[in-house]
């Protein structure tokens, strides 16, 4: 079996037990797309999924590839791979390798990526245990076995080359919810083959031919992003033939000038872009100019869809080691990003604690303007976060948009704005008794195929609508039935995990 094509091809035909009647009528509904996709009689509806992580990093990561899994599952995606980036990649890799054989994926290729950055500092957190040792039960040691060794985890480039040299046009779905640095090189080096084999026929052929051999020798070179605009109209030589989707957690902004015949992209100040920000001005640039369908989740989208911190503590009752592992992970991540946020030399991109209370739980909700209640003081906090699952609305996407629209989890604005882009708020009903948090939504259609959920700024005080409580259905439904098939087919219950 090639790397392309690991992991089985299995459809699912019973729902998971111990779901709600609303969570079975969300497989229901999916369950409809699989069957409307088979009368399509092309195999090509259904999306072929390479992801690039750098999970342990946040909590979303691992729940994202729960998620993933069970998209896998119902064979409404096919997932062909994870690649892991940031320092330290092969720890990451280990952890995804042990993460995915608890799930039942044993025969999931696992990849280590790029370092990305010099200044990740690893928290003490990423790799500790649920039950109180100095490693996550699940992460493979050097004597522990798994279903492969993890000194054999390959280069995330190479994998991802095979990948694409084993594909057909239009074929591969990336879902980038890390740095940009893998895809940019990925991005690159695919050009730069091309490139090469073109150079004699180039009339500066062989200066390209130097540049373009030494980036093949050393993948963290970066090509001008001028080089980008040389590109066009030469997509049959770059990756973007390859391309049928690609679906990001980050953010955005690329417009086209008339006059200059340039796109002009702007980074946002997401931790995903600014981690590479030279990679990600080229990827996000090389989508523009190759015009390729993409879609970004910003962070005020994830924000808008926060869920009370009882969706980890009802999962826990599936028995699954991931949830156990989720749910003492959540606390404890959230409380250090609350005390790091106390003091300047800690803060994370400069945020206050004020700043946490207003994008990572409902305390300004419950204490409006002229309210002089003191803000939390360490684990009073916790009482009032939001889980926020930044990563996980992007890996629902990658299904495609029969299942986004089946499922009605995001429903496009109808005004018009500058440029005649769609331009428009659709926000979220809330309170309720299980979700007491008000929920907001924001879509904005950009530059030819490139679309962005999520608000351009931080101010949620917006309008309602259904949308948000149909995406939160989904995610839960999905979770739940994920880790619950995994130990109904005996993989990662938790008594197995302990000592």
């Amino acid at each position: 079996m090639s790397s392309s094509d690991a992991g089985s091809e299995p459809f699912a035909e019973e729902t998971p037990p111990g779901l709600t009647e609303e969570e079975r009528g969300v497989y229901q509904t999916l369950y409809q797309v699989r069957e409307d996709r088979k009368n399509l009689r092309s195999p090509k509806h259904v999306p072929r999924v390479v992801v690039i992580t750098d999970i342990a990093k946040d909590y979303d990561d691992l729940v994202a590839m729960i998620l993933l899994k069970e998209l896998h599952r119902l064979g409404l995606i096919k997932l062909l791979g994870f690649v892991v980036n940031l320092q330290p990649t092969q720890t990451r890799s280990k952890y995804a390798r042990g993460a995915l054989d608890t799930l039942g994926l044993l025969d999931m290729p696992v990849a280590w990526g790029e370092k990305a950055t010099d200044a990740n500092d690893v928290a003490p957190y990423e790799f500790e245990s649920e039950f109180g040792s100095d490693h996550c039960t699940f992460l493979p040691l050097d004597e522990q076995k798994t279903s492969k060794d993890p000194d054999v985890i390959e280069s995330g480039i190479k994998f991802m080359e095979k990948i694409v040299s084993d594909s057909t046009f239009n074929d591969i779905t990336f879902l980038l919810i890390s740095s940009l640095s893998d895809m940019a090189t990925l991005v690159q080096r695919t050009q730069a083959r091309y490139r090469m084999r073109q150079s004699d026929s180039d009339s500066d052929g062989e200066n390209e031919s130097e540049l373009l051999t030494e980036l093949m020798e050393n993948p963290s070179t970066r090509l001008n992003l001028q080089t980008l605009d040389k590109m066009k109209g030469r997509k049959q030589g770059t990756l973007a033939k390859y391309i049928r989707r690609v679906v990001l957690q980050g953010g955005f902004t690329s417009t086209f000038d008339p006059d200059t015949q340039e796109y002009n992209v702007e980074n946002d100040q997401s931790a995903n872009n600014k981690t590479d920000s030279a990679s990600a001005q080229f990827v996000h640039k090389f989508l523009a100019v190759n015009d390729v369908p993409a879609i970004v989740y910003n962070k005020w989208a994830a924000s808008a869809c926060g869920f009370p911190q009882k969706l980890f503590a009802d999962l826990r009752d599936t028995g699954h080691i991931l949830d156990h592992h989720l749910y003492e992970r959540q606390e404890v991540q959230d409380l250090k990003y609350y005390e790091d946020a106390r003091l300047p030399e800690t803060r994370f991109q400069g945020k206050t604690q004020e700043d946490f209370l207003k994008t990572k739980t409902n305390w300004y909700e419950l204490h409006p303007e002229g309210d002089v209640t003191p803000i939390p003081v360490e684990k009073e906090v916790l009482q009032y976060v939001k889980i926020i699952l930044y990563d996980v609305l992007a890996a629902l996407d990658t299904a495609g948009k029969d299942v986004r629209d089946a499922l009605e989890v995001l429903e496009p604005a109808t005004g018009r704005g500058k440029n005649g882009n769609h331009l428009g708020w659709d926000g979220a009903v809330g309170p309720s008794e299980d979700y007491p948090i008000e929920f907001h939504w924001y879509w904005q259609l950009r530059v030819h195929n490139h679309e962005v959920v999520g608000g351009p700024q931080e101010d949620l005080s917006l309008d309602a609508s259904a949308n948000v409580p149909k995406m939160q259905l989904a995610i839960c439904a999905l979770l739940k039935g994920a880790l619950t098939n995994a130990v109904a087919e005996g993989h990662g219950l938790v008594e197995d995990y302990k000592d």
